[in-house]
């Protein structure tokens, strides 16, 4: 890589966040690749429900937290009718923190009451027995703790890949909370960026062995009616 950045310096704004450019940024790329920050939660939901619709071959998924709730709910119904246009050809791999997304599992109504009650009226939808029951088989991340120095040990990177050729990467998880995230929120949001290009393939390629490694041990997960 080259000592100096040869890129213009960051845009200097008052206040504590900035606006990124809205242009593609190749400056600093390899070639072959196009970048692009994706800025806002909803944004990062509109990019996330365009490449499931462009997906052909495959679509891996890597989440910290995917949320049970409206945003969440409509993210497993989305792959689920994906699967079902497809006619079984997509691949689809999921892993996600059994920790940041136990509710997932659980069923947890905590983020729908939040979220306006949409499903107040009858028992809120397990997700992860929505996508099992639909075709897309889903890990839940639970190594062993067996001491304290592995009491915090979790899987925290985001990934969504569709066939080998781009990806979506950064900090937002999966629910209401990340989706109305933006530059001015009032505490925090999380900067994602689109990337197409032979990365993509790279961390396609890295997905499918941390699959067979996650997969393929005793990680302890809690099943809770989750077939194997």
């Amino acid at each position: 890589p080259p000592t100096v950045d040869p890129r213009p310096a960051a845009l200097k704004r008052s206040g504590w966040y900035f606006e990124p450019p809205d242009e593609v940024d190749r400056s600093g790329a390899l070639p072959g690749h196009t970048l692009r920050l994706v800025r806002t939660g909803e944004e990062m939901d509109d990019e996330r429900w365009r490449l499931i619709a462009q997906a052909k071959r495959s679509l891996y998924i890597s989440a910290y937290a995917w949320k049970n709730d409206n945003v969440g709910l409509a993210l497993v119904d989305a792959v689920c009718r994906k699967i079902r246009k497809s006619k079984g050809k997509l691949e689809v791999k999921i892993i996600v923190e059994n920790f940041g997304s136990k509710e997932l599992r659980t069923g947890s109504a905590k983020q729908l009451r939040a979220a306006g009650e949409l499903f107040a009226s009858k028992r809120p939808p397990r997700g992860a027995l929505l996508l099992q029951s639909c075709g897309a088989p889903i890990v839940f991340y639970r190594p062993r703790r067996e001491d304290w120095q592995n009491l915090m040990q979790v899987r925290h990177e985001k990934l969504f890949i569709i066939d080998g050729h781009t990806m979506l990467t950064g900090g937002s998880n999966i629910g209401d909370h990340y989706h109305m995230a933006s530059p001015r929120s009032g505490k925090w949001y999380d900067l994602d960026l689109h990337v197409k290009g032979p990365l993509a393939c790279w961390y396609h390629n890295q997905f499918q062995k941390s699959w067979r490694r996650v997969v393929s041990q005793d990680m302890g997960i809690e099943l809770d009616g989750l077939s194997r």
